[in-house]
């Protein structure tokens, strides 16, 4: 079976806030959903490199990697795959936060972490839960 590798992001304005982004209704997968910052893991990429590499790609965003704090596999079966998905908190070091992929997000925003959106994704929340876990 086949294993795709994907990777998130939590992070925090320093008021209990986290980042969320609202992918836009033409993105490729799961459109017009809030979401966690994330991203593809690339072949022979490390996933701690791969969540540093999405966030200055689609947010202008340097970020230094303060913990894993989730990893879970979930199975796709539109793909017939595997989905690990490795959750990170990161802190932003450099950079001001921006939208640089139009095509995937609409809006980016800090909310309470204990009020997520009704359409977010799935997938993704159960990072946000582990995250609480650990904090």
């Amino acid at each position: 079976m086949k294993k795709i590798e994907g990777v998130a992001a939590i992070i925090l304005d320093g008021n209990d806030k986290i980042l969320i982004n609202k992918r836009t209704k033409n993105c490729y997968w799961e459109p017009n959903v809030w979401s966690l910052p994330c991203g593809k893991v690339e072949e022979n990429e490390d996933p701690r490199e791969a969540i540093i590499r999405e966030l200055k790609e689609e947010f202008g965003i340097d970020v230094q990697i303060v913990q894993k704090v989730s990893e879970r596999t979930y199975f796709l079966k539109n793909e017939d795959a595997d989905w690990i998905v490795y959750g990170y908190l990161c802190q932003i070091k450099n950079g001001n936060l921006k939208i640089l992929e139009p095509k995937l997000t609409e809006e980016i925003k800090f909310i309470s972490i204990n009020q997520l959106p009704e359409n977010f994704f799935p997938e993704l929340k159960t990072v946000i839960e582990d995250f609480q876990k650990t904090s």
